[in-house]
């Protein structure tokens, strides 16, 4: 019966990330055959682990993650606890807990060998992606396929690492080897027999045009997506708003409007919390561009709260900060925007921090408190010097300048500082 209460626990493992309630029904059921066994309890607490992180209940995860860690290494099964912790890591790197996520990866190391040590390195390099640092995601991906060389290869798992790497190589603009990649991982699919697993191709496939600025390619590829997802009878993860997203780079504000929505509609009946945040922060942003400020503030609001409770800070400031561009203008802007600007600051979110302390400038000039304004422009420029120096926020200074010479009632260094504004803009594109 043991044999048995694995086999079912993992099947579980199997299913958490695409059908989160079969795979709780597996859990119980290994659960109930493990007869008092540790090994298929603590894979099963892994399994409810990957249920929960896939509905977003982080809090309920995390729990069983740890439930996992403990009943493993009780029992002495280094192996299936160096698994919980591969697991775990993903979690608490979602939670902007990277340097744990990676503690607990070192931990698991010495108890993996084989194949299951190359998906950890794996795991490893998604920690350095969702933390933002792409190159240290990409070179992680090449250790895992190396690692994975040297114990005889695994079909699938290289082409996970591969699709995985084509993320990072698209955020680095690597586009031949993000194709490259990704034409590897979907032969590897294709003999392997895993219809689904190429759907994920095609979505990366359109976020790299999408990123080149090639909307119409990235619209086909995306459409190709969500044919092979449908065929397959997988669930298309982010492409509901990957899409919206798109239309909305592109001012398509009515198409991404009505994709965003969809996008919300659809998470929500899936009770997948983690990406509803996205999903809503999308909308907000969609219902400011259409002058709706209403909707805007009530989603940006719900993905804010939901964002602090899954301990996700850079979306949580995300969120606020779309709340207080929505929100009425007046004396308490000032204090709010400050506020939502050092947890941009904070999250990462520099463009979006000087965008709210030029509104925060623009409230302090309207409410005659020059001064006030004038102490928002030194903050800007310390934000958009040195490294931070992009072109977006050299603009922006640029910008703040012009508001502060119009209202000391220069209209002609006002022209002068947005015109050099333009330039840096200009200048920008002609350069890429």
């Amino acid at each position: 019966m043991t044999d048995q209460a694995v086999r079912s626990a993992l099947a579980a493992v199997d299913v958490a990330y695409t059908e989160p309630v079969r795979a709780r029904r597996l859990a119980a059921r290994a659960a109930a055959e493990a007869g008092g066994d540790p090994e298929p309890i603590a894979i099963a607490e892994r399994a409810l682990g990957m249920a929960r992180t896939a509905t977003g209940e982080l809090t309920a995860a995390e729990a069983h993650f740890r439930a996992a860690i403990v009943h493993a290494d009780r029992a002495g099964l280094g192996f299936r606890a160096g698994e919980a912790r591969g697991s775990i890591a993903y979690l608490l790197a979602l939670t902007g807990r990277s340097a744990e996520a990676l503690r607990e990866i070192a931990r698991a190391e010495p108890a993996l060998h084989g194949v299951p040590h190359a998906r950890l390195l794996m795991q490893r390099a998604l920690v350095h992606f969702e933390a933002g640092r792409f190159a240290a995601a990409a070179d992680g991906y090449g250790e895992a396929l190396a690692d994975l060389g040297r114990v005889g290869g695994d079909a699938v798992l290289e082409a996970d690492i591969r699709n995985n790497r084509s993320t990072a190589l698209i955020r680095l603009h690597d586009w031949q080897g993000a194709e490259d990649d990704l034409a590897r991982a979907e032969a590897l699919y294709d003999a392997a027999g895993h219809l689904g697993k190429t759907a994920p191709i095609y979505h990366n496939r359109g976020l790299a045009a999408a990123v080149r600025g090639d909307v119409p390619a990235a619209l086909a590829a995306f459409d190709e997506a969500a044919d092979r997802y449908r065929r397959s009878g997988r669930d298309p993860n982010q492409l509901p708003v990957d899409r919206a997203e798109i239309l909305l780079s592109v001012l398509l504000v009515a198409e991404a409007r009505r994709a965003a929505d969809d996008a919300v509609g659809h998470y929500a009946a899936q009770r997948n919390a983690i990406d509803l945040v996205q999903a809503r922060v999308v909308l907000a942003r969609a219902a400011l561009l259409a002058g709706d400020r209403t909707t805007a503030a009530a989603e940006a609001l719900l993905a804010r709260r939901a964002a602090q409770r899954q301990q996700r800070p850079a979306w949580a400031a995300l969120a606020g900060y779309l709340a207080f561009r929505a929100a009425p203008a007046g004396p308490a802007a000032i204090r709010a925007g400050r506020r939502v600007a050092t947890a941009l600051v904070a999250a990462g979110w520099l463009v979006e921090a000087v965008d709210t302390r030029l509104l925060v400038a623009r409230a302090a000039l309207d409410l005659g408190r020059p001064a006030v304004a004038r102490r928002e422009l030194a903050v800007v420029r310390g934000l958009a010097t040195g490294r931070h120096r992009t072109a977006e926020l050299r603009a922006r200074v640029h910008h703040a300048q012009g508001l502060l010479h119009l209202a000391e009632g220069d209209p002609a260094a006002a022209e002068r500082a947005l015109r050099a504004g333009l330039r840096v803009l200009d200048d920008f594109r002609a350069a890429e």
